[in-house]
């Protein structure tokens, strides 16, 4: 049973201003994307390490970090489906 509830080492800020604390938060902000956003191929790789950190007894919690990681930077920067690129939450 995956585990959502495992926190990450420091929050990840994201780009509505808050911040997720746990893998649940992180892959919540994800699913609320829109669907040509969250289908995008470099986002569907950024959920695959929340999902692998979830249910991986074995991972630790760098693992986890590194996951938290990919989605901020995402968040941020990360190409949306049109290929434009993000920064602080806006499209330029």
């Amino acid at each position: 049973m995956p585990k959502w509830s495992l926190p990450f080492d420091e929050p990840i800020e994201l780009p509505d201003g808050k911040t997720a604390r746990t893998l649940r938060q992180a892959a919540d902000y994800v699913m609320a994307l829109p669907r040509t956003e969250h289908d995008h191929p470099k986002w569907q790789h950024a959920t695959g390490g929340l999902l692998m950190a979830a249910q991986d007894a074995y991972c630790d919690r760098t693992d986890r970090d590194d996951a938290g990681r990919s989605i901020e930077t995402m968040s941020r920067y990360g190409d949306g489906a049109n290929g434009s690129l993000r920064q602080s939450g806006t499209t330029q």
